[in-house]
């Protein structure tokens, strides 16, 4: 059994992703940033921003221009949204450069449905997880018959509509703001067969997908234990601890879920691999301990909270072993 996956409240390896490109289909169109924050029911300090779904604790911009000191450089889902009900807001892809601003202002944040769920370990009884990376892609059956595999992260100025969030302590999750029409959400760990349900997203109707995690996948894996704090030795409550995978991770995709998500969506889907993940990540505990699942390799670790500077190490990851990396971090 993978010892990482934890239960209700102690973190575990997660995966995936989830964006959702701003944008208004199906939506009430709104104003760009300016007359949005304008807007007397719209208060800028109640936003809260994300980065791959992942909480930074920290207010939106008024003015729409963003420099999010100690992120490291790289790819990023960008999620502006108003907790906890996740209805506001918008998505974006962008490219990080520590010590760069990036705007959205062009963006159109937007009001919308939302993607509720759980994950669990091995059944639909099974134990309820915490800390599990949730992806959403919105008509993600459809791409997946024309460009199989899905990777994450995209690049900025995809095409691609996705979203990303990770579940609670009590092992569920919700995305938002969500754009109506047809969404394919997934939830992957390594050593774990991943699950993805198709689902639809309407007016007065939001999606619900309840997702399992079933251990005994063929793909070998140890663990990385990390053990988060700042300088002075204190533990840094939920931080991130990810991983950039020097090959990228492909889950394997059960013959169930294959037939379920062809039978709902009524499309012909490729018989390999559904998604192509470049990163891999989870939420520590409380008291700042980490355990991330990963392939057996060499990878890059980030030990990541907002205040404070990211930091990265190798990671030399054995079949069945267990790799320390701690990470003390210091402030912006």
């Amino acid at each position: 059994m993978n010892r990482s996956l934890r239960l209700l409240g102690v973190p575990i390896a997660l995966v995936g992703l989830v964006v959702l490109v701003s944008g208004c289909s199906g939506l009430a169109l709104l104003a760009a940033w300016d007359k949005w924050f304008a807007d007397d029911d719209n208060n800028a300090s109640s936003y809260h921003v994300y980065l791959d779904g992942y909480d930074l604790a920290v207010a939106a911009s008024v003015n729409g221009v963003f420099t999010l000191a100690g992120v490291s450089e790289g790819d990023y889902l960008v999620t502006v949204a108003l907790p906890p009900g996740m209805r506001r807001g918008l998505h974006s892809t962008v490219h990080i450069t520590p010590g760069h601003s990036f705007s959205l202002r062009s963006e159109n944040p937007f009001e919308g449905g939302v993607i509720k769920g759980t994950v669990r370990r091995d059944s639909s009884s099974g134990a309820l997880l915490s800390g599990v990376r949730v992806v959403a892609v919105r008509n993600g059956a459809l791409l997946l018959t024309n460009s199989a595999p899905l990777t994450f992260p995209q690049a900025p100025g995809t095409s691609m509509d996705y979203m990303m969030g990770f579940t609670d302590s009590s092992g569920a999750y919700t995305l938002g703001p969500a754009q109506y029409g047809n969404w394919l959400v997934f939830a992957a760990a390594a050593g774990y067969a991943a699950d993805a349900k198709y689902l639809s997203v309407q007016s007065g109707k939001d999606g619900t997908a309840a997702l399992v995690l079933t251990t005994g996948a063929s793909v070998s894996t140890g663990v990385v234990r990390s053990n988060i704090t700042n300088r002075s030795g204190s533990s840094l409550s939920e931080p991130l601890l990810s991983a950039t995978l020097s090959t990228p991770f492909e889950p394997t995709i059960s013959a169930a879920t294959r037939t379920s998500v062809a039978t709902v969506s009524g499309l012909t889907l490729p018989s390999g691999p559904w998604f192509r993940l470049d990163k891999l990540a989870t939420i520590g505990s409380t008291a700042g301990q980490c355990l991330l699942d990963l392939p057996v390799g060499t990878h890059s670790i980030e030990g990541f909270k907002y205040g404070y500077k990211a930091a990265s190490a190798q990671a030399i990851v054995t079949s069945g072993g267990v790799t320390t990396k701690d990470f003390s971090l210091v402030l912006n």
